[in-house]
């Protein structure tokens, strides 16, 4: 909570106290919804606030089969509420097929990253898409790794990562945040 004050967020939600939780700030009251813990990764927050649905998870770190499965069952989940005004973001743990000409090129240097072809991050020894791919193919849209319904992207002023300086590296371990135009 003490950085959501920091942020001038009077509101937080977070789906589980311990391990790695996910959570939500937000200065407007928050609706938790649901808090699902199976079959995705460190968690699935559902919240309403601001008159949208949010869905913050963190997939799972190490295999991208598994995060495959976590993000099908995620995307299930989407149709089984039937949401159409949602935002889903967190901890992909993932790559987006935006960037596979800078994985290919740095190739090399990556894989050494990845301990080799046999870590189970890779699929046959191959960079995955295929999780940050089926959510687009939903179709949602990524605007600065959070994904939205194509119905929504005209409400999305502004998105952005707090971070201070030059990152090191890709990183999806910073918060992010969203600007969005809302009625009246």
């Amino acid at each position: 909570m003490e950085i959501a004050a920091e942020w001038g967020h009077s509101y937080a939600a977070i789906v589980k106290e311990d391990g790695y939780p996910v959570g939500i700030t937000s200065k407007k009251p928050i609706v938790v919804k649901n808090k699902i813990i199976e079959n995705s990764g460190h968690g699935l927050l559902h919240v309403e606030t601001y008159g949208h649905d949010f869905l913050v998870t963190h997939l799972n770190p190490s295999n991208a089969k598994t995060r495959h499965i976590e993000a099908r069952f995620i995307l299930d989940y989407i149709k089984s509420e039937n949401l159409d005004n949602f935002l889903l973001l967190g901890d992909m743990n993932a790559h987006s097929p935006m960037y596979a000409d800078f994985m290919d090129a740095n190739r090399t240097g990556l894989l050494s990253k990845y301990a080799g072809k046999e870590s189970k991050n890779l699929i046959e020894g191959r960079f995955d898409y295929s999780t940050i791919s089926s959510f687009l193919s939903y179709p949602l849209v990524d605007v600065c790794r959070i994904f939205v319904p194509v119905s929504l992207i005209d409400k999305v002023v502004d998105a952005f990562i707090y971070n201070e300086g030059e990152p090191d590296y890709l990183s999806d371990h910073y918060p992010i945040g969203v600007d969005l135009l809302l009625e009246k």
